[in-house]
């Protein structure tokens, strides 16, 4: 019986507790492996989520990266290309000066053979490129353009990024930018930076790594010695070889290792590679087997700080690469992602307005930068008065801004938004407690299909450049625009063509008679040039004039139209004609160059002149320049005997209390003056005669142009002037008919 007992007693007692052992085990196996495959799972949710969040901000930094290196070459080639064809530099001071204005850090000039002709680095001189040197090569190749990768200077060891441009005749042009400011740009968009962050804020994770697919340049953060970069390596090389769309992690019981793709426009470059050690972690699941919901509850605190803290950093990061700092407008990265969006569907009505501060750099140099800045932000601020979701604006770069205009039904709508933009600097800036006004342009594109951003902002610049030029104007991009750049950009090479002594002939000079009325004879012939393009047939003399003066070739050309004239005015002289003159015209910019006084008398003197063999005709525009300066330079001139005159008088800014104090000898009555003549019903309203009196009562002469009437001729001699040009007496001559002309006339 007892038997009997004791087997019931082992059967209800012993086996209930061995099988609620069994399943409490069972149970509390799964209930453990349970709460280690969610937090497992959990975790992995989190680092993937936290993995992507930071690919992202290695994608940004890359992007960055990409399009700042891309500026830099850009860079290179457009200064390498501008020194190339527009500047002609005479002496070192000229080339650093240069140098400083493109703020770049050398500028080495080169002859089609490698020897190195002008510096501005004082070390480099004397040199000449060797085989095997990148020059050699570049001079050897059939390209006009090339970019280095950053080397260093076999001379001065300096570490430089060149850029290069070969020039028609074989020279080249070489730009360079210092290294260490190169990187110091992109090492602060490094992949480095944002592993380091990762490290920083994150205590799980070990190891960060970024490694490229196209190279095995790896770049490693890690909190301890032990990490086996070697095994990391072959790793991610396994990876990045196979065909992974989105991440790939493992577990083991004291690693995990997370691989995330880096993408850049849809493109996988690389791998982010986050390395955990689990001591910690089984740490955790065994506290958290004890303690319960204490530890979940820490477990999820934990998350959420890390998410927040995530979410926090890519906002910053996102702050970073789309404001403008200056005017916490979006900038040119963040509209670049937009318009692809913008422009995507549904293009009717949309177009792209450019906003640009007239003269910024002028403001710049008065006020300094700082007060540049100051003028930015307010006119950011002006201007985001109008932004809204129909009118988005960015800042694209320097002083200009860009609206995505969007659902413009009529062109009298938009037309009425450019204008509120306008309305907008109505009211003048204050600067350093100084009121000023500032002039804007704008220029605006409408957009077709397919139509690219850098494609519309070209078109708007070019409109800038090209379009009828304003202030407070709006211009709207057309094919007639675009003609006129291409027409510009036709007649410059032509022009730069004969100014590197190629078709000379092209550019010609005729002369037009100037008789003294009280003596009938030629006093003097007027120097007008004429252009005759290879395309373009012939162009006028104000069209080539002005567009030469705007691309910095006036000088040059000026020198050959002067070599002209003193030409013909030499066979003059070797004929027995030794008292007539030659006037040529000269703008401002060639009058206050530094070496134009010296120029001038170089030539006179290579043809056997002097100084009053030559007249110099300006306009009262160019007295408003610098007074004292032109003032200055026009006696050095008269010191030498050469005649001044002013052209158009009448029409500029001068006054007669003016020309007593300067060092003029005649005014030259502008057109408009002498039509009167013919025109007048009443002489009291003729201006001429006024003119006239008061230039003798300065001890000044007087040139009527373009008489062509005899009313016009009688009345000017019966009014005493002085000299008479125009088609009453001759049309412009080419040197033979002037020649003929003079002989048949008789008059010298």
């Amino acid at each position: 019986m007892k038997s009997k007992i004791k087997v019931t007693q082992y059967r209800t007692v012993v086996i209930p507790i061995l099988v609620s052992f069994v399943l409490f085990f069972i149970v509390g196996d799964a209930v453990l492996k349970g709460i280690e495959n969610h937090f497992i799972q959990h975790m992995r949710e989190l680092s993937i989520n936290l993995g992507r969040g930071y690919s992202y901000s290695i994608e940004k930094s890359l992007g960055a990266e990409a399009i700042y290196e891309s500026l830099i070459e850009d860079k290179l080639l457009t200064a390498s290309e501008t020194t190339g064809n527009y500047t002609n530099f005479t002496n070192r001071d000229a080339l650093i000066e240069y140098a400083l204005a493109l703020r770049v850090d050398e500028i080495n000039l080169y002859d089609s053979q490698g020897n190195l002709l002008m510096s501005t680095d004082l070390n480099f001189t004397n040199w000449k490129a060797f085989h095997g040197h990148p020059i050699y090569g570049f001079i050897q190749s059939s390209d006009r353009t090339m970019v280095e990768p950053i080397r260093e200077n076999v001379v001065t060891k300096v570490r430089y990024k060149y850029g290069y441009y070969k020039l028609a005749q074989g020279n080249i042009v070489q730009i360079g930018l210092k290294a260490d400011r190169i990187e110091e740009v992109t090492g602060s968009l490094n992949p480095s930076r944002a592993l380091n962050d990762i490290l920083n804020n994150n205590s799980n994770i070990q190891a960060a790594c970024y490694i490229p697919s196209s190279s095995t340049n790896t770049t490693c953060v890690n909190k301890s010695d032990d990490f086996d970069v070697d095994t990391l390596v072959f790793d991610l090389i396994y990876v990045n070889n196979t065909q992974v769309d989105g991440h790939i992690s493992t577990f083991d019981s004291s690693v995990y290792v997370l691989y995330v793709p880096v993408m850049v426009q849809n493109q996988r470059v690389g791998t982010l590679y986050l390395h955990h050690y689990m001591n910690d972690q089984n740490l955790a699941l065994r506290e958290f087997t004890n303690l319960g919901v204490s530890v979940l509850a820490i477990v999820y605190a934990l998350i959420a700080y890390i998410f927040i803290l995530n979410t926090h950093k890519n906002k910053q990061l996102g702050v970073v690469a789309y404001m403008d700092e200056l005017t916490q407008l979006p900038n040119a990265s963040y509209l670049q992602n937009t318009f692809e969006t913008f422009a995507s569907h549904h293009i009717e009505g949309k177009a792209v307005v450019l906003v640009n501060i007239e003269e910024f750099r002028t403001i710049n140099t008065a006020y300094g930068y700082q007060g540049g800045d100051e003028v930015l932000k307010e006119v950011a601020s002006r201007l985001r008065s109008l932004s809204n979701q129909q009118h988005q604006l960015f800042r694209w770069e320097g002083d200009r801004f860009i609206f995505l205009v969007d659902e413009v039904k009529r062109k009298e709508d938009l037309m009425k938004f450019n204008q509120s933009i306008i309305q907008q600097f109505n009211n003048a800036f204050s600067i350093e407690n100084i009121k000023k006004n500032i002039r804007v342009r704008l220029s605006m594109v409408k957009l077709t299909r397919k139509i690219t951003l850098s494609q519309a902002v070209q078109k708007a610049l070019i409109t800038l450049d090209y379009g009828p030029s304003f202030d407070n104007s709006i211009v709207e991009f057309d094919d007639n625009i675009a003609q006129t750049m291409r027409r510009e950009l036709t007649i410059v090479d032509e022009l730069q063509d004969i100014i590197e002594g190629n078709h000379t002939q092209r550019l010609f000079m005729v002369f037009q008679p100037i008789f003294d009325t009280n003596t009938q004879k030629v006093i003097s012939i007027e120097a007008l040039a004429r252009f005759n393009s290879f395309t373009l047939g012939s162009v006028n003399p104000n069209e080539f004039i002005e567009i030469a003066e705007k691309h910095h070739l006036i000088y040059e050309l000026g020198k050959i139209i002067f070599q002209q004239s003193l030409d013909f005015v030499a066979q003059l002289k070797s004929m027995g004609n030794d008292s007539i003159r030659v006037a040529v015209n000269v703008s401002g910019i060639q009058l206050v160059h530094d070496h134009f006084v010296e120029d001038v008398l170089s030539m006179l003197n290579e043809f056997g002149l002097n100084g009053h063999h030559c007249e110099i005709e300006i306009t009262e525009s160019v007295l408003m320049q610098d007074l004292q300066r032109v003032n200055g330079i026009l006696e050095q001139l008269q010191s030498h005997g050469i005649v001044i005159s002013i052209d158009d008088f009448g029409t500029g800014y001068s006054s007669f209390f003016t020309l007593s104090e300067l060092n003029v000898n005649i005014l030259k009555i502008n057109r408009s003056f002498v039509r009167q003549i013919y025109h007048a019903e009443n002489d009291q309203k003729i201006i001429a005669r006024e003119i006239i009196q008061m230039a003798h009562k300065l001890g000044l002469k007087i040139v009527a142009e373009e008489v062509e009437y005899e009313k016009e001729y009688l009345y000017l001699v019966l009014n005493r002037c002085d000299y008479i040009q125009g088609y009453y007496f001759s049309r412009p001559l080419i040197p033979e008919q002037c020649i003929e002309f003079l002989n048949n006339k008789k008059m010298i």
